[in-house]
């Protein structure tokens, strides 16, 4: 009997044995998925009037910095986060067809990047790269501030550009082909569609259409309504159209949305105009 039970005893302490090298031989399995980036993913876009955009993706970057973190010091919180946290705008390098540098954009300075001679790039189109944007704002981690991060802003790029002197962020908007369409001297952008709006250090607000054109500028306020409408806030409260056309005089205290979509305008504490949206 004695005989069985160390022969159990052997076979069981062989099985385990055999287990645990199994466990540590798939350790540096584990590990080699989440190797540390060593540098953000580039996009080379197709040559547009002689002018290639190059997008240098910090976002994503960061996103897989903080994954392999979470890995390797296990500490909560979420990677997520930190790319948020620690993310910036996503870089542009804009480069003419004899591999010449035209304008830089929101470039790390820490972070090394080598570009693909032009004949060895493989490039995708801005509507290829909005289609991966649309992909992933549409998951379930998409929050508002996500989206932010995406950097396509309507059919255009919001950039960056640092300004040393000061030693804070000016941003402004090219299109896809490059082109710089409002000036980086804002320190904040964003798209609400049909509009551009820019805000300056002074919170003195400028709003764009898709075209690029002022719409108004020097405002303390707006709000967007159904009907693409600006409700504009300078001294008083009034009404323009898309293309800048006054449709209300600025001559409001304030407004109210009733929920039968109409705007209240109010003078005083009456209300003079219905605005339907």
């Amino acid at each position: 009997m004695k005989y069985y039970w160390l022969l159990f005893f052997v076979v069981s302490f062989s099985y385990c044995d055999s287990q645990t090298d199994s466990v540590l031989q798939e350790i540096p399995l584990i590990y080699s998925e989440f190797r540390k980036p060593n540098k953000p993913q580039v996009y080379y876009f197709p040559f547009y009037n002689d002018v290639q955009i190059i997008e240098i993706d910090y976002y994503n970057y960061n996103l897989a910095l903080g994954s392999w973190e979470d890995v390797v010091h296990p500490r909560g919180g979420s990677s997520f986060d930190d790319a948020l946290r620690m993310g910036s705008s996503n870089g542009y390098i804009l480069r003419n067809s004899n591999g010449e540098i035209l304008t830089e954009y929101n470039l790390n300075p820490k972070i090394k990047l080598k570009l693909s001679p032009i004949h060895k790039t493989t490039t995708i189109t801005h509507a290829e790269r909005f289609e991966q944007f649309e992909m992933v704002a549409s998951s379930h981690f998409a929050t508002p501030k996500f989206k932010k991060k995406l950097e396509l802003f309507g059919p255009n790029y919001i950039v960056g550009v640092i300004n040393h002197a000061v030693a804070k962020g000016r941003i402004g908007i090219i299109d896809t082909l490059g082109i710089l369409k409002i000036d980086t001297i804002y320190t904040h952008v964003k798209y609400i569609s049909p509009y551009y709006i820019a805000t300056s250090s002074m919170n003195d607000i400028t709003i764009f259409n898709n075209s690029f054109d002022t719409i108004v500028s020097n405002i303390k306020g707006y709000e967007v309504l159904k009907n693409n409408q600006l409700l504009v806030l300078k001294e008083k409260w009034g009404c323009i159209n898309v293309e800048g056309g006054l449709v209300l005089p600025f001559i409001y205290d304030y407004y109210h949305a009733t929920k039968k979509e109409q705007i209240d305008l109010f003078i005083g504490n009456k209300v003079k105009f219905r605005l339907k949206q």
